[in-house]
């Protein structure tokens, strides 16, 4: 096969090369759609450089990027498939594989960042196109772009690595993954996450209706996730243990986040007293059931009864008592006032944090907590669960202290009797 070279022209300020390729048709109203075809195509291959700008015909510096730019097609290296759009490939290809393998929340929270952050800045770019320094430039656009944290920016790479790992498994592109050497600009730290106290569990126990108590008991005594919580049935509780099995997220029934996770847990004497008092109150009681049910039977948001009975119970007038909603200026003659000696929301995983913190603060070692969350390190449970400061830390200052305390107490009494030597 002949190899091409291609036509080099300037417009503007800019060099572009005119050259054949087999790409994939995406035009869906077109005859040869999803099938390969022969084309024309033109693009940009680098910047007029400001010695050239008097030149009509390419220099040597612009031939040279032509034909590396050209190699790989006069090779055959490349595929058709990898002509496909970013966009079409992601759309198309990646979330219906995702849609298998990741769990529903997984797969919504990747759909929102492409959405948000990648769809309209990768939906035209080819597959084969998209270089290291592509995904370098990306990364520090939308870094400088948004508020975001470095974590958040740490997924984003995450997620289009994945899609290139897809892509290059199923034939799309070969060679090295363009987002491996990216790297992360410097970006604000995530805000800390919060781990409520068992005093503020028992608090919100103190202003809750029964079933609402019945959940926060479950999030503050077992650490179960908000998904497990919501997929529990009462033939996974038999007085001492809850069995993970497992979770409901937006309706959708899944299994459970890891291998790990899907462990029975141990249910102290005040939550067994709270579920087995909420289950006495109902009338389906059946083994099958969800243990907390919406009103058609199927397994109930615990945003839901986030909205309507915890919110409006936590957060009520300090003068008044009304509900924040429902308070009228007005008619009650004050403004609005948060009560503040009732405990703040911070979040369904704040419950799960407090109680690794809580345990922690009582003496219970780390691979026991990890256990008992079910997470498949130890370190998951040290570096993001428990928030308080190592007990071994505490002790070790605290030795520290007591050295200190004691040098100083020796050199006092050391000048005390060098000064009655010099009294005598």
């Amino acid at each position: 096969m002949q190899k091409q070279r291609g036509y080099i022209y300037r417009a503007g300020d800019w060099w572009y090369i005119k050259y054949r390729d087999t790409v994939v048709d995406t035009d869906r109203s077109s005859s040869t759609f999803n099938q390969t075809v022969r084309k024309q195509l033109v693009r940009q291959l680098v910047p007029v450089a400001p010695e050239d700008q008097r030149l009509k015909r390419p220099p040597e510096s612009v031939l040279a990027e032509a034909e590396k730019f050209l190699r790989p097609l006069n090779e055959g290296s490349l595929t058709p498939q990898s002509t496909q759009a970013l966009g079409q490939f992601v759309e198309n290809v990646y979330f219906p594989h995702a849609a298998q393998q990741k769990r529903a929340s997984t797969l919504k929270t990747d759909r929102n960042r492409w959405n948000t952050h990648l769809k309209a800045r990768l939906v035209n770019v080819r597959l084969r196109e998209f270089r290291t320094v592509t995904g370098e430039k990306l990364i520090a656009d939308i870094a400088r772009q948004n508020d975001l944290s470095k974590a958040t920016l740490k997924q984003l790479k995450s997620l289009l690595s994945a899609i290139f790992k897809h892509a290059k498994r199923q034939g799309f592109i070969d060679g090295v993954n363009p987002m491996q050497d990216v790297s992360i600009p410097k970006a604000r730290k995530s805000e800390p996450t919060y781990a409520y106290s068992l005093d503020e569990v028992n608090r919100m126990f103190a202003v809750l209706d029964e079933r609402s108590a019945a959940v926060v008991a479950v999030a503050g005594f077992s650490g179960l996730r908000r998904s497990e919580i919501q997929g529990l049935r009462w033939t996974n509780y038999d007085g001492a243990t809850l069995r993970v099995e497992r979770s409901v997220w937006e309706g959708v029934v899944d299994d459970t986040k890891t291998q790990a996770s899907n462990e029975s847990v141990p249910v102290i004497r005040a939550l067994a007293r709270r579920l087995d008092k909420y289950r006495e109150s109902l009338r389906n009681r059946r083994p099958e059931a969800p243990m907390f049910a919406a009103s058609n039977g199927q397994p109930l948001r615990l945003n839901n009864i986030l909205r309507s009975c915890i919110l409006p119970a936590l957060n009520r007038c300090e003068h008044c008592h009304e509900e924040e909603a429902g308070h009228d200026e007005a008619q009650a003659g004050h403004e609005y006032e948060r009560d503040a000696s009732l405990p703040a929301w911070h979040g369904w995983h704040a419950f799960r944090r407090g109680l690794a913190t809580n345990l922690h603060s009582l003496g219970v070692d780390d691979h026991t907590i990890k256990a008992i969350l079910r997470h498949s390190s130890v370190t998951v449970t040290q570096r993001s669960y428990i928030k308080s400061l190592p007990k071994h830390s505490i002790d070790a200052m605290n030795t520290f202290d007591s050295s200190i305390a004691e040098v100083v107490h020796k050199r006092d009494i050391d000048s005390a009797g060098d000064e009655k030597q010099l009294l005598n």
